[in-house]
């Protein structure tokens, strides 16, 4: 979200709370199916609790308290990303079982 979209948020919807991931919950001021999320510390969809996610697409009407959310396991980031991690590298045990086709050889 840029810096316009953050303004124009502020200006149009109401904040409706916050959780310990930085995370800043909005609805519109005159349609409250309209909501957003503006993202604190750690700026990836898998960083918001499961109960704001809920809300977040209209399946709650009521917004999650801070205290309802017992949040055990510490939502971590994308682990699906390639940042920071090293490239598949072959394993020596994995050898080529099939032999390559080759047109040449046909005729």
């Amino acid at each position: 979200m840029n810096f316009i979209d953050k303004i124009f948020v502020k200006i149009f919807y109401t904040k409706v709370g916050s959780d310990a991931y930085g995370n800043t919950y909005y609805h519109h001021e005159n349609d409250f199916s309209k909501r957003v999320v503006i993202y604190g510390y750690n700026a990836t969809q898998s960083s918001i609790p499961p109960l704001w996610h809920a809300w977040l697409h209209s399946l709650l009407d009521n917004i999650p308290k801070t205290n309802d959310m017992d949040v055990k396991v510490p939502i971590n980031t994308n682990c699906h990303s390639s940042k920071g991690r090293s490239p598949l590298k072959k394993h020596a045990i994995i050898s080529k079982r099939y032999e390559s086709w080759d047109p040449a050889s046909r005729i």
